[in-house]
């Protein structure tokens, strides 16, 4: 988590974590903790530029990151997340610090009923892609 904290902070991030966070923990099973899991998952998406990977997974240890890490840690703790994937909601015309948690990728249809949406599942069944 740490190298994404140092990835925020000079990329874009959102492929990244779909990278290491879901292929290599979730479909693959392997340990995100481990600095070569790490390499390999950023390989791709940095052109194999080692040098490139080196430098975050340095920048990792830094205290800064550390400490930025922990301010993140802390906020979401006291904001009531417990877990991953937790998708904080905000409705419009209710107060701004109103906040709706959600917990667990299997709860896009009750967010949707919660918003009064409808709800077409994860790929629409007009969808073109299988």
């Amino acid at each position: 988590m740490r190298v994404l904290t140092a990835l925020q902070m000079h990329e874009a991030t959102e492929k990244y974590e779909a990278c290491i966070d879901k292929d290599e923990y979730f479909v693959h099973n392997r340990n995100i903790s481990q600095p070569e899991v790490i390499q390999a998952a950023l390989a791709p998406l940095f052109n194999s530029d080692i040098s490139k990977i080196q430098s975050y997974l340095q920048l990792a240890t830094q205290p800064e990151i550390k400490q930025i890490f922990k301010e993140y840690t802390d906020e979401a703790i006291a904001r009531g997340v417990f877990g991953a994937p937790t998708i904080i909601i905000k409705k419009t015309g209710e107060p701004a610090d109103k906040e709706y948690l959600f917990f667990g990728s299997d709860r896009f249809e009750v967010i949707a009923a919660f918003l009064g949406q409808p709800y077409s599942g994860l790929i629409p069944k007009n969808s073109s892609k299988i």
